[in-house]
């Protein structure tokens, strides 16, 4: 007779804290937007030769 494993609760119990990846994951997401930004702005400011158009 074929039986079926038995899966913990885990993935399912996660659930309930999906804040534990999403906030952090936000900040990131937000820090490395705004330090793109900021030297993209950094380069724009200070590159003489650049062409702007």
């Amino acid at each position: 007779m074929l039986t079926l494993p038995a899966f913990s609760p885990a993935p399912i119990e996660s659930l309930k804290y999906w804040w534990f990846i999403l906030f952090p994951g936000l900040a990131l997401l937000i820090t490395t937007l705004a330090f793109n930004l900021f030297g993209d702005g950094v380069r724009d400011a200070f590159d003489p030769r650049a062409d702007r158009t």
